[in-house]
């Protein structure tokens, strides 16, 4: 783990979800189902914790980084 660290910068954990986010925005960014859609693919079973973790992430919930 903190070889991990030293070659990227971030935990295993923040790596993962930063990627997780990632495919999260193209998915949004297709428009490749709905936001509940989009969530429940990534593996969350809680839509608001998927909202919260994206704005967390880029600023903006999924919605508003659609329109």
């Amino acid at each position: 783990k903190s070889d991990f660290k030293s070659f990227f910068g971030k935990t295993v954990y923040q790596f993962y979800l930063g990627r997780k986010m990632e495919v999260a925005r193209e998915l949004i960014t297709q428009r490749a189902g709905t936001i509940s859609e989009i969530g429940f693919q990534l593996g969350y079973s809680n839509i608001s914790q998927f909202s919260l973790q994206f704005k967390k992430h880029f600023g903006s919930s999924p919605r508003q980084y659609r329109s």
